[in-house]
């Protein structure tokens, strides 16, 4: 158990600007199942190398997959690109945004650089997701072997009191279609470790080694990060440019009573009086320190419940969003992030206003029209049952009995935005949707990929002749 005095003193240290996270695979999820990034990787790797699963460690990793291609006589040119492109296949695919943790940890004010050891963007959709309404507002950096030796775009003095981005720093490369471009396997780990010391040590990395010298007190927090602990020693030598006893002993990463180290959140400072442990899992440790500093910055507990405008009347193939009064600001930055994405989007404001009941109306736009339907669940749809959102439901139901089961997908799509709301124990949706995907939108903050998804179906749709039904979908 962490003390409460080591959490106040972790806050302390990130109102004051000195915390510079590092996350490394630990804490990468997607979805609203949190699904873990790193193994869904290696399962997609190794079927895009054609490497036997059979073959392989019962739970493999990339390192794993690259090794027994290699030893299949493969290309690392090819490895490569396949790489990428599993990759850009999670991004593009409807694999669901990033995870919980991610946002939780987007949500906390005070973080605004990041250094993440992972080749993905779930970081930066988390952040454009949660702080930017899903605008591209995350300026992003890389480091690789090939030629981008990118130094920090902002300091982390700059970025702490710029507020209009974001920034995130890919210290290991990012996914792209070249042999060097990031980390796969152990060779490349290496390869780039020793290549971003002789950067430092030369000077081209100006911003993030005056960030990380000694002076600067900079506490780096390391969250997921999977090295073994030589690896790990290695690293923040690197970092730091500086013998690791100048800063603070790092014996205690290995003695954390058999929890394995590689999945620990530590806070490594030069005041730190060594190597601090938090025993936690990171996604744990990530919404726990959400909700403190939520505690402590009220301000930001919550968007502010803006005006909801759309059209008077509903739109062809318009988003349709049932919701209760009681989460309209939560809908308030739902609506606004589809807007900004381009879709149209239409909800029922004037009954919520004036108290009118439009209970026919309703029910043919429902019924009759083509439109997108978005089911927002919350604590409150949860522990009510005569809301008339669950009308508004029932009637999507009575509807998608003429809508093909595949294709039901892309009529009704529920989105929750309590965190508290059990994807897997929702009780108060349709029984015919039981089976469709969930999305999570904490507080109403969805993801840039389901935005995109919904502006991309109506697109598609409004190709289509009005007076046309198409087969299955809206």
């Amino acid at each position: 158990m962490v003390a409460d005095a080591d959490w106040e003193d972790l806050l302390d240290s990130i109102d004051a600007g000195r915390v510079l996270p590092v996350l490394g695979w630990g804490i990468m999820s997607f979805g609203a199942e949190d699904r873990m990034l790193g193994p869904w990787l290696a399962q997609e790797y190794a079927r895009r190398l054609r490497v036997d699963p059979g073959t392989l460690p019962e739970s493999f990793g990339l390192n794993d997959v690259m090794r027994r291609y290699l030893m299949n006589a493969g290309r690392r040119n090819d490895a490569a690109v396949r790489f990428s492109d599993a990759v850009a296949m999670q991004e593009a695919g409807g694999q669901g945004g990033p995870g919980s943790a991610l946002r939780a940890l987007a949500s906390v004010g005070g973080l605004r650089l990041f250094l993440t050891l992972t080749p993905d963007s779930l970081l930066r959709q988390a952040l454009d997701t949660v702080r930017h309404d899903g605008r591209a507002a995350t300026r992003v950096r890389q480091f690789n072997l090939q030629d981008k030796c990118e130094d920090l775009g902002a300091s982390l003095e700059e970025a702490t009191a710029e507020h209009s981005y974001s920034w995130v720093y890919h210290v290991l490369g990012r996914a792209e279609r070249a042999v060097g471009s990031c980390v796969i396997w152990d060779e490349d780990l290496l390869e780039f470790l020793l290549e971003l010391n002789s950067s430092l040590a030369r000077g081209q990395l100006s911003k993030l080694c005056r960030d990380l010298q000694p002076d600067r007190n900079v506490e780096l927090l390391a969250i997921g990060v999977s090295f073994s602990d030589w690896v790990m020693r290695f690293f923040l030598r690197v970092m730091r440019q500086t013998r690791l006893t100048d800063e603070q002993p790092v014996t205690r990463l290995v003695e954390s009573g058999g929890v394995d180290p590689g999945n620990l959140v530590f806070l490594c400072g030069r005041n730190a009086n060594g190597l601090q442990l938090f025993d936690m899992a990171p996604g744990e440790f990530a919404r726990e320190l959400a909700a403190r500093w939520r505690g402590r910055h009220p301000e930001e507990a919550a968007p502010a419940a803006s005006a909801i405008v759309v059209p008077s009347e509903l739109p062809d193939c318009a988003i349709f969003v049932s919701y209760m009064r009681e989460d309209q600001a939560a809908v308030a930055r739902l609506v606004s992030q589809l807007q900004s994405s381009g879709c149209e989007v239409w909800l029922d404001t004037e009954r919520l206003k004036s108290g009118m009941n439009f209970d026919l109306r309703i029910e043919r736009y429902i019924a009759r029209h083509r439109i997108f339907f978005v089911s927002v669940i919350s604590e409150q749809t949860e522990s009510s049952s005569n809301a008339y959102a669950h009308k508004e439901r029932a009637w999507a139901a009575e509807r998608a009995l003429s809508i093909p089961e595949v294709d039901r997908e892309e009529f009704y799509f529920p989105i929750i935005i309590s965190d508290s709301v059990d994807p897997g124990r929702v009780q108060k949706e349709p029984r015919i949707f039981a089976g469709l995907h969930r999305e999570r939108a904490s507080g109403g903050a969805v993801s840039a990929g389901f935005c995109q998804r919904l502006k991309m179906l109506q697109d598609r749709h409004r190709q289509n002749p009005r007076n046309e039904q198409p087969e299955g979908g809206p």
